[in-house]
């Protein structure tokens, strides 16, 4: 089904100006400013892709997915033809035509568009009732990986070779009774650096498993995250280079503990320590490093808070609900998404 911006109905494809924006200041050094969108669709959105300054794309329920492909002038808001019962928590643009989306929940789904979103094709479909895709990410326009809660007791994973167009299931890493992943942002797992790739779980353990060669073999590693029941782990994780990663979480049903809901990294996720002062305050569910710089972003439905140092010291700069945050390379110019057709322009200047 189409959203017209600003008026709901059917119809072909048309670019809407967008002209119900709000701007404010949430701080002050290094200023980050929201610049406020509202679409007109009561979907969700966790899946956000912010490819360049122009091209931004975002998935979400009811089979919906948005994209710009002028910085937000205009949106074009769409749903992918008998998909209005999916959740598309996670979404991957290849080039400024290609994109491709994963569903969480059962059935487990991926589908390409090479048209931006004039025509869709299901690349791929499992119908267990045992899987949850928690999230995908790709080294380049090829090859992708994506994971989903455990499956007689390993998280089960797919990959691709030819971007998207079909998929092989691949032998994940063994968890514990009780671990898996969280489909929060599309961000509890990370593929850097041609080869590597981090994945993030929670429940009864909080850990990393690393990867150096694809995802063919898989170390474990602990961390200090808060851990041992359903909603407590890591959420979202994100790498500065092959060495500085941030991984965040904690519960969440807790919006103000602070203690065990950030952990960094200096070595690539072999150690991971965790801020027992100055740490986002409470549960966040999505972090991005800002290019070219030591700023760091965490959000969640419980606010938004910020780092100047690369993760050592955090303040909260408001508590405006988004789920999930994208920069573009070399950018400072990001996005966000929420709930009910919110989304956002963050801009950072120093």
């Amino acid at each position: 089904m189409k959203y017209l911006y600003f008026i709901l109905g059917l119809g072909f494809l048309t670019a809407c100006n967008n002209s119900n924006t709000t701007t404010e200041q949430a701080t002050d050094t290094p200023l980050l400013t929201w610049e406020k969108h509202q679409l007109p669709t009561n979907a969700s959105f966790r899946g956000i892709h912010a490819y360049s300054d122009k091209v931004i794309w975002l998935s979400g329920s009811n089979g919906t997915f948005v994209h710009t492909a002028d910085g937000g002038l205009n949106w074009e808001v769409d749903s992918i033809a008998d998909t209005e019962k999916l959740d598309f928590r996670d979404i991957e643009v290849l080039n400024d035509t290609t994109v491709i989306v994963i569903s969480a929940g059962s059935p487990g789904r991926v589908y390409k568009t090479t048209d931006a979103g004039k025509n869709w094709t299901r690349t791929y479909n499992n119908e267990s009732p045992a899987v949850f895709f928690d999230g995908m990410d790709f080294w380049d326009k090829d090859r992708g990986i994506a994971f989903s809660d455990p499956i007689d007791g390993k998280l089960f994973m797919i990959q691709t070779n030819d971007g998207g167009n079909n998929w092989s299931e691949i032998e994940g890493p063994v968890v514990a009774e009780g671990e898996a992943g969280f489909a929060a942002s599309g961000s509890g797992i990370i593929a850097q650096n041609d080869s590597c790739v981090w994945i993030g779980t929670g429940g009864a353990k909080a850990r990393v498993f690393y990867s150096s060669d694809k995802g063919s073999n898989w170390t474990a590693y602990d961390t200090p995250m808060l851990q041992g029941n359903g909603p407590q782990g890591i959420y979202g994780m994100d790498f500065k280079d092959s060495m500085n990663g941030i991984a965040i979480g904690g519960n969440f049903q807790d919006s103000v503990a602070n203690n065990q809901s950030l952990v960094i990294t200096e070595d690539g996720g072999k150690t991971w320590s965790i801020l027992k002062e100055n740490a986002t305050a409470g549960y966040k569910s999505s972090v991005k490093y800002v290019p070219n710089s030591d700023i760091v972003v965490a959000v969640s439905r419980y606010g938004t808070d910020i780092s100047e140092n690369g993760g050592k010291a955090w303040k909260n700069t408001d508590k405006e609900s988004y789920y999930a945050i994208s920069f573009p390379k070399n950018s400072q110019t990001g996005w966000a998404c929420g709930s009910n057709g919110r989304i956002a322009k963050v801009i950072i200047s120093q």
